[in-house]
């Protein structure tokens, strides 16, 4: 377990206790700790959708908690690579005047498997197209019959839409879960 930090702190815009201790471990787990008394309750969230906590009063989704701690160094190397790359800062916490936000993508696209070793940061334009890039099957109405594609972009055009519009206007109407798409017209 992973005590959270000053800079941890400091980072997700989140003040520290005077009364209690935050720890985080990379299998999804959370402990709060009194520091004066120094009494300690976990919360599992392991298979659970990503869990909201509160930290100080501020909710935070658990799985932007494990990634910011289990992976600061590879944060800090991104965001100073994206900043040679495109002249853009990005952080990890929103801010009024900070709007470029790293995104915490789950590299198996499991959003209850918040495991450390399954994050990692994406701008949001990288992680659009990940998502875009993951097999699905499609199930056509009142058929048994499913097809596989390898990515949903390649989906959309065995479905005719061949411009870049319509693919993109088609990817706004899908509806995904577990790999299955449902598409509404």
């Amino acid at each position: 377990m992973e005590t959270l930090t000053e800079t941890d702190h400091k980072t997700m815009d989140a003040p520290i206790s005077e009364q209690t201790e935050y720890y985080v471990s990379d299998m999804s787990r959370f402990k709060f700790v009194v520091k004066s008394t120094r009494n300690a309750r976990i919360k599992d969230f392991r298979g659970q959708e990503r869990p909201r906590i509160k930290l100080m009063e501020k909710p935070l989704l658990f799985y932007r908690v494990v990634a910011l701690v289990f992976h600061r160094k590879q944060m800090d190397k991104y965001i100073a690579e994206q900043k040679a790359k495109t002249g853009i800062v990005w952080t990890f916490a929103k801010s009024p005047n900070q709007p470029n936000q790293l995104e915490v993508d789950h590299i198996d696209f499991d959003p209850k498997n918040n495991y450390a070793n399954n994050l990692q940061f994406l701008t949001p334009e990288e992680n659009k197209q990940r998502s875009n890039s993951r097999p699905c099957r499609i199930w056509e109405v009142n058929s048994d019959t499913k097809t596989k594609y390898p990515s949903l972009t390649a989906a959309a055009k065995a479905m005719g839409y061949n411009s870049t519009r319509q693919r993109t206007e088609f990817l706004k109407t899908i509806h995904i879960k577990s790999g299955v798409v449902n598409t509404y017209k």
